[in-house]
């Protein structure tokens, strides 16, 4: 009922998983940037592994489920070789205002996502 309601609403083929990965994805960004800032010697792997832990808290899943089920694998990949720092810089996580800052990391994740589609082109073609 809620998916044909989301369809419905957006003319496209949406689900409310896609609406759960897209949180997902977005939370573990933040979580990557919260956890790299508090733990700056731990290694990748471990950051990964902690922000998914939070992640997995928030949603009511496992880290296994979040990791496999709920966030872009591509975003992981991209942390664990250095490519997203960049990104997790820009985000507003001592921003106050919530709306602000949920505006802010979203659109900081769609930078992020566009870059590796035109990364990832360039190679293909």
């Amino acid at each position: 009922m809620i998916n044909k309601y989301i369809q419905e609403i957006t003319s496209d083929d949406f689900t409310a998983k896609d609406f759960r990965t897209w949180g997902g994805t977005l939370e573990t960004m933040r979580q990557l940037a919260i956890c790299t800032r508090d733990n700056p010697g731990m290694s990748a792997k471990k950051l990964v592994a902690e922000a998914l832990d939070c992640v997995a808290a928030k949603l009511g899943n496992t880290r296994a489920v979040c990791k496999s089920a709920y966030v872009c694998p591509i975003l992981l990949e991209a942390f664990e070789t250095g490519d997203l720092q960049r990104y997790l810089k820009r985000l507003a996580l001592s921003e106050k205002d919530e709306k602000k800052a949920l505006r802010n990391d979203e659109a900081v994740l769609i930078q992020f996502l566009k870059a590796v589609k035109r990364k990832r082109n360039k190679i293909t073609c």
